[in-house]
């Protein structure tokens, strides 16, 4: 739940596939695009030149969930 844009609140809680699509792209294997997409609307994953990767705060928290 997000409380307001300066106060983001506690991060959502991670679906367990999004956890293992995010397991997936730091591998480098590809996944569904919805989820990149997903992913993406989160903060977690960003389109770069030779694909897709975690950002700083997606690879936080996938060694957090994990």
């Amino acid at each position: 739940m997000k409380k307001s844009p300066f106060d983001p609140g506690p991060p959502e809680e991670l679906t367990a596939q999004e956890i293992e699509a995010m397991a997936s792209i730091k591998q480098g294997c590809k996944v569904e695009i919805r989820m990149y997409q997903r992913l993406k609307m989160q903060d977690l994953a960003q389109e770069r030149l030779c694909g897709w990767a975690l950002t700083p705060a997606g690879d936080w928290r996938l060694g957090v969930e994990r």
